[in-house]
């Protein structure tokens, strides 16, 4: 597998110039897709600035100083990706990863009283041994519950995980009125509220209430959420 990739060739979410040196850092397999998710050696280097060389970067998290999802890191190709949450306490402050209008990532500043609690979007759910049965979220976390704890928990819902206790603090159900962020498509990065879920053949769409009116997108593109917990 290779270690770099071709800057032409990186995904188009990326936030950096498409000109420049002919390869650029490729993330280490992970919880995020190529598409959703950065190598901590640019994150330190070329948006944070924390760093201005690779060298410098790799510094930073070898002396354990970045903690992604309340995990030290010293990967410094470690994938930092959409929601995660990480914390450098060298700096005392907080970021996570969000996209803009133009479906490009951007890492932003969050108070630290949020960087334990993460919103995560359950792709799968099932019974495993014991009667348990296993959430699966879209970052690679696989949440083990009790059957009670489990039965209104549904695909294409979020949860709001507490990092640090490891437990499930709310859920947000995809319903009518819940208050949702499209992550993909040409409505990238719109916020509203489902108006209605209809199924078209095989394929489910939201329709969504925004500011500007009603706009449709694929259910998959969409991910329930608190603005408040991306501000």
């Amino acid at each position: 597998m290779s270690r770099h990739l071709k800057r032409l060739s990186m995904p188009k979410t990326w936030p950096l110039a498409r000109k420049g040196t002919k390869f650029i850092t490729k993330p280490s397999p992970g919880s995020h897709s190529l598409e959703y998710g950065l190598p901590l050696v640019i994150v330190l280097r070329d948006i944070l600035k924390l760093a201005t060389t690779s060298r410098e970067a790799k510094k930073i998290v070898k002396h354990k100083t970045v903690i992604i999802d309340g995990r030290q890191i010293k990967d410094e190709k470690f994938p930092f990706g959409l929601f995660d949450r990480m914390y450098i306490p060298e700096i005392d402050k907080a970021y996570t990863v969000v996209l803009n209008k133009k479906g490009k990532l951007q890492i932003i500043e969050i108070s630290k009283d949020k960087v334990d609690l993460k919103p995560l979007k359950v792709i799968g759910k099932r019974t495993v041994k014991k009667g348990l049965v296993q959430i699966n979220c879209y970052d690679g976390k696989n949440i083990l519950l009790k059957p009670d704890e489990a039965k209104n928990i549904k695909p294409h819902d979020s949860i709001v995980y507490d990092l640090k206790n490891k437990k499930i603090v709310k859920h947000l159900p995809l319903k009518q009125n819940a208050d949702l962020v499209v992550i993909k498509g040409k409505h990238t990065w719109e916020f509203g509220k489902v108006k209605e879920i209809t199924r078209k053949g095989n394929k489910r769409f939201v329709a969504i209430q925004t500011e500007r009116g009603v706009i449709e997108t694929p259910i998959e593109h969409v991910f329930v959420i608190e603005k408040n917990l991306i501000q």
